[in-house]
């Protein structure tokens, strides 16, 4: 099983971004681990369909995506992978993390996800979290892109302001709900599911377009799932 090594750092404007290193930290011989102030997850890839090739991994704490899907080569045949994980100093809260298995013609296999509640006084090397592959991809050659199979609830007030639940495929921690183009806050909730407070929309009643951003391309649009409504809900 391979073992990276990862580091998590604020940015210079307070944004989060992810920074790998393919040197293979913690398995040469003689070598200790360094007492560190900053948590460090020893993330845990199981059950990797044997034709991948690659691992795209992204990362998010307390909803705020980490990262920019970074890809991780892996050895012939792999039956598990590891990675270390180091976060900012100051983080706490809930940590995600989401990978999937490519081919080599990138095609993603399989997808994952575990979280970790991060405490204030969870510091140093090796706080385990698992990630399983047992979610299979929709499609024979499914390369990410995003779709929307449902939301709930259908109708919204043109005041804002109420959560909605998107099911559909393809979700990641920095995927984007747009609500008549315009940006709800979005919470990643798995790669199936995303919760969105829906911006308003004053006076206006009607169908709008609803969409999810893709890392991979074009956003999925659905023009015939959501409504705004003003006064009572229609019924």
């Amino acid at each position: 099983m391979g073992l990276h090594r990862t580091s998590l750092p604020y940015g210079s404007l307070g944004r989060l971004s992810l920074w790998w290193t393919l040197s293979c930290a913690l398995v040469c011989s003689g070598c200790q681990p360094a007492q560190l102030r900053q948590p460090e997850l020893l993330v845990q890839v199981s059950t990797i369909p044997r034709s991948a090739t690659s691992l795209d991994v992204w990362v998010a704490l307390n909803t705020t995506p980490a990262n920019e899907r970074p890809q991780l080569a892996l050895p012939p045949s792999p039956d598990g992978y590891s990675f270390v994980l180091a976060l900012p100093a100051a983080a706490a809260g809930i940590v995600k993390v989401g990978v999937g298995a490519r081919d080599p013609q990138g095609c993603l296999l399989a997808v994952g996800q575990g979280q970790l509640d991060l405490q204030a006084t969870d510091r140093g090397f090796g706080l385990p979290l698992t990630v399983s592959l047992d979610t299979p991809t929709p499609t024979d050659c499914w390369r990410g892109a995003a779709t929307i199979d449902q939301v709930l609830p259908t109708q919204v007030g043109s005041a804002g302001g109420e959560v909605i639940t998107i099911d559909g495929s393809g979700f990641v921690p920095t995927s984007v709900a747009k609500v008549d183009g315009v940006d709800a806050v979005t919470t990643w909730v798995s790669f199936t599911q995303l919760r969105a407070i829906v911006p308003p929309h004053p006076g206006f009643r009607g169908m709008v377009p609803l969409s999810v951003t893709s890392i991979w391309g074009a956003p999925a649009v659905r023009t015939d799932l959501l409504s705004y409504y003003t006064g009572p809900r229609a019924l």
